[in-house]
């Protein structure tokens, strides 16, 4: 009778979960992808006009300048976190008020299944949906770290003939260069942030 509540609940939930696979794998991919496309000393002049804001700010606003903070603003995004409660709520109220609604409650308490089966059959369901969300994040981040390049400005150097020596020259034009995200990121920092999300 497990094994037939757990297949019920899946079939139940896995349209859902898909869409939502969906949106949660491609969205940090893809916001990670957009972001790289600027050179983040661009923004500085932005971030200073919300300096009177920065103490509803959870974190100083000059990790904005940076790739950590752009990148793990990425879990704190409406979209995310909108799929993530999505999925909780509506796996959490279909225990009783979505078995009720589709008039199956009576039919399934009729037969002689306990109900802390029914409930654990929910719950496994639940936390197991939440956990591959939640991994699905994570590779959609990873992904976006190690699949784009992001321009940094550079100057120019300055090479001494005969000694072989390379200075950097303040004085050249800042030149952009495209360096591989991956350079700058490491995705194993944001496993702590995924952990927190599927926290939540």
């Amino acid at each position: 009778m497990f094994r037939i509540l757990l297949k019920k609940y899946y079939q139940e939930s896995i349209w859902l979960w898909l869409a939502l696979a969906l949106v949660l794998f491609f969205f940090p991919w893809v916001r990670i992808w957009t972001v790289s496309q600027f050179e983040l000393t661009g923004f500085a002049p932005l971030i200073e006009q919300f300096k009177a804001f920065e103490k509803f700010s959870p974190v100083p606003l000059e990790q904005f300048l940076t790739y950590h903070g752009i990148i793990g603003i990425t879990y704190d995004e409406p979209v995310v976190l909108l799929c993530v409660l999505t999925w909780c709520i509506s796996r959490g109220t279909d225990v009783v008020s979505g078995e009720l609604n589709r008039g199956t409650m009576e039919m399934l308490l009729a037969q002689p299944v306990q109900r802390w089966m029914l409930l654990t059959c929910h719950a496994i369901i639940t936390v197991t949906g939440l956990a591959l969300l939640c991994l699905l994040i994570y590779l959609g981040v990873y992904l976006g770290i190690n699949t784009n390049s992001t321009p940094v400005a550079t100057n120019t150097p300055w090479t001494i003939p005969w000694l072989g020596w390379t200075l950097p020259n303040p004085m050249a034009a800042k030149q952009l260069t495209q360096i591989p995200l991956s350079q700058l990121v490491q995705p194993q920092e944001f496993i702590a942030a995924t952990m927190n999300l599927f926290s939540l």
